[in-house]
Protein backbone atom coordinates (compact mmCIF):
# COMPACT_ATOMS: atom_id res chain seq x y z
CA UNK A 1 0.00 0.00 0.00
CA UNK A 2 1.05 3.43 -0.90
CA UNK A 3 0.72 6.35 1.42
CA UNK A 4 0.31 9.94 -0.36
CA UNK A 5 0.48 13.54 0.61
CA UNK A 6 -1.72 15.93 -1.24
CA UNK A 7 -1.50 19.66 -1.27
CA UNK A 8 -4.17 21.55 -3.19
CA UNK A 9 -3.52 24.97 -4.00
CA UNK A 10 -6.51 27.29 -5.66
CA UNK A 11 -6.01 30.60 -6.21
CA UNK A 12 -8.15 33.16 -6.54
CA UNK A 13 -7.69 33.67 -10.69
CA UNK A 14 -9.26 30.14 -10.44
CA UNK A 15 -6.15 27.95 -11.47
CA UNK A 16 -5.74 24.52 -9.70
CA UNK A 17 -1.97 23.04 -8.45
CA UNK A 18 -2.31 19.44 -7.10
CA UNK A 19 1.40 18.06 -5.58
CA UNK A 20 1.61 14.25 -4.44
CA UNK A 21 4.81 13.42 -2.67
CA UNK A 22 4.47 9.38 -2.58
CA UNK A 23 6.14 6.93 -0.34
CA UNK A 24 7.49 4.59 -2.96
CA UNK A 25 7.79 5.13 -6.54
CA UNK A 26 4.37 5.80 -7.42
CA UNK A 27 2.92 8.95 -10.02
CA UNK A 28 -0.03 11.09 -9.85
CA UNK A 29 -1.87 12.54 -12.67
CA UNK A 30 -4.76 14.26 -11.71
CA UNK A 31 -7.66 16.32 -13.67
CA UNK A 32 -9.19 18.67 -11.45
CA UNK A 33 -12.66 20.61 -11.98
CA UNK A 34 -14.43 22.69 -9.79
CA UNK A 35 -17.82 21.66 -8.78
CA UNK A 36 -19.14 24.65 -6.82
CA UNK A 37 -18.02 27.51 -4.44
CA UNK A 38 -17.06 25.39 -1.88
CA UNK A 39 -15.82 21.80 -3.31
CA UNK A 40 -13.52 20.38 -5.55
CA UNK A 41 -13.49 16.97 -7.24
CA UNK A 42 -10.32 15.70 -8.26
CA UNK A 43 -10.05 12.52 -10.59
CA UNK A 44 -6.58 10.63 -10.13
CA UNK A 45 -4.67 8.25 -12.18
CA UNK A 46 -2.44 6.46 -9.53
CA UNK A 47 0.72 4.81 -11.22
CA UNK A 48 1.94 2.00 -9.28
CA UNK A 49 4.39 -0.68 -10.42
CA UNK A 50 2.72 -0.66 -13.96
CA UNK A 51 -1.21 -0.43 -12.61
CA UNK A 52 -3.24 2.15 -12.96
CA UNK A 53 -5.76 3.14 -10.62
CA UNK A 54 -8.69 5.97 -11.11
CA UNK A 55 -10.03 6.82 -7.44
CA UNK A 56 -12.41 9.93 -7.71
CA UNK A 57 -11.93 12.29 -4.80
CA UNK A 58 -13.48 15.21 -3.35
CA UNK A 59 -11.69 18.10 -1.62
CA UNK A 60 -13.70 20.37 0.41
CA UNK A 61 -12.46 23.56 2.27
CA UNK A 62 -14.51 25.48 4.86
CA UNK A 63 -14.18 29.01 3.55
CA UNK A 64 -15.95 31.06 0.57
CA UNK A 65 -14.55 33.95 -0.86
CA UNK A 66 -15.92 36.80 1.07
CA UNK A 67 -15.10 40.63 2.23
CA UNK A 68 -13.84 39.44 5.33
CA UNK A 69 -10.96 37.64 3.53
CA UNK A 70 -9.67 41.01 2.54
CA UNK A 71 -9.64 42.90 5.92
CA UNK A 72 -6.16 42.14 6.55
CA UNK A 73 -5.10 43.86 3.51
CA UNK A 74 -7.77 46.41 3.44
CA UNK A 75 -6.15 47.01 7.51
CA UNK A 76 -2.74 47.27 5.92
CA UNK A 77 -3.41 49.56 2.94
CA UNK A 78 -4.94 51.89 5.22
CA UNK A 79 -2.45 51.43 8.43
CA UNK A 80 0.19 53.30 5.49
CA UNK A 81 -1.93 55.81 4.18
CA UNK A 82 -1.87 57.14 7.87
CA UNK A 83 1.61 56.74 8.27
CA UNK A 84 2.00 58.42 4.75
CA UNK A 85 -0.19 61.38 5.83
CA UNK A 86 1.64 61.02 9.25
CA UNK A 87 5.09 61.52 7.57
CA UNK A 88 3.85 64.50 5.07
CA UNK A 89 1.90 66.68 8.22
CA UNK A 90 5.32 66.72 10.21
CA UNK A 91 7.11 67.57 7.15
CA UNK A 92 5.20 70.44 6.59
CA UNK A 93 4.97 71.48 9.54
CA UNK A 94 8.95 71.81 10.31
CA UNK A 95 8.88 73.47 6.81
CA UNK A 96 6.81 75.83 7.78
CA UNK A 97 8.73 76.69 11.18
CA UNK A 98 11.72 77.30 9.89
CA UNK A 99 10.17 79.72 7.38
CA UNK A 100 8.50 81.51 10.18
CA UNK A 101 12.05 81.71 12.09
CA UNK A 102 13.47 82.77 8.96
CA UNK A 103 10.98 85.81 8.52
CA UNK A 104 11.00 86.53 12.54
CA UNK A 105 14.71 86.55 12.92
CA UNK A 106 17.08 87.40 9.72
CA UNK A 107 13.91 89.49 7.67
CA UNK A 108 12.05 89.10 4.22
CA UNK A 109 14.83 88.91 1.71
CA UNK A 110 16.30 86.12 3.17
CA UNK A 111 13.22 83.92 2.52
CA UNK A 112 13.84 83.86 -1.11
CA UNK A 113 17.77 82.87 -0.54
CA UNK A 114 16.25 80.31 1.71
CA UNK A 115 14.10 78.46 -1.23
CA UNK A 116 17.00 78.83 -3.49
CA UNK A 117 18.36 76.27 -0.93
CA UNK A 118 15.98 74.06 -0.13
CA UNK A 119 14.50 73.79 -3.60
CA UNK A 120 18.67 73.20 -4.95
CA UNK A 121 18.89 70.12 -2.09
CA UNK A 122 15.56 68.79 -3.58
CA UNK A 123 16.61 68.72 -6.83
CA UNK A 124 19.97 66.97 -6.19
CA UNK A 125 18.85 64.46 -3.77
CA UNK A 126 16.55 63.35 -6.35
CA UNK A 127 18.55 63.62 -9.21
CA UNK A 128 20.70 61.08 -7.21
CA UNK A 129 17.83 59.16 -5.72
CA UNK A 130 16.06 58.86 -9.62
CA UNK A 131 18.82 58.47 -11.86
CA UNK A 132 22.28 57.70 -10.78
CA UNK A 133 21.54 55.33 -8.17
CA UNK A 134 19.82 52.94 -10.52
CA UNK A 135 22.42 53.43 -13.16
CA UNK A 136 25.07 52.38 -10.76
CA UNK A 137 26.61 55.27 -9.59
CA UNK A 138 27.11 54.48 -5.64
CA UNK A 139 29.52 57.20 -5.26
CA UNK A 140 29.04 60.21 -7.29
CA UNK A 141 26.64 62.65 -5.51
CA UNK A 142 25.45 65.76 -8.15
Amino acid sequence: MTNYRYWLLIASSGWSFVSAVPCQMTHLVPSITLDSARSCVMQAAFLTQGTVSNIPTVLCWGGNIRPEGFLSFIMMLALIIVAVAIVVAVVLVVVASIIGIVVVVVRVPSIIKLSFVITGSMHRTTLYYLIHQHLGYLDGFL
